[in-house]
């Protein structure tokens, strides 16, 4: 989804759908801090994906700079 307001409409409804088919408080509450710990894992994730395709990109930059230099010498 490129829209943001699509997003949080989308988000919204999952959580109204959510709560309307678990009755139980405490079970509402134990779906609830999965579904945190779900979103903190996939920020965890997405974060090291960065760094390491960050890192690659760096590398391989770092590699081409040391061919330019040894072509140099």
């Amino acid at each position: 989804m490129k829209n943001p307001d699509e997003l949080s409409a989308a988000v919204s409804a999952i959580a109204l759908m959510i709560s309307k088919n678990i009755p139980d408080d405490d079970d509402f509450a134990i779906i609830a801090l999965s579904i945190t710990q779900l979103g903190d894992t996939l920020e965890t994730m997405a974060e090291q994906r960065a760094l390491f395709k960050n890192k690659k990109n760096n590398d391989s930059n770092s590699n081409i700079i040391d061919i330019i230099n040894i072509k140099d010498k």
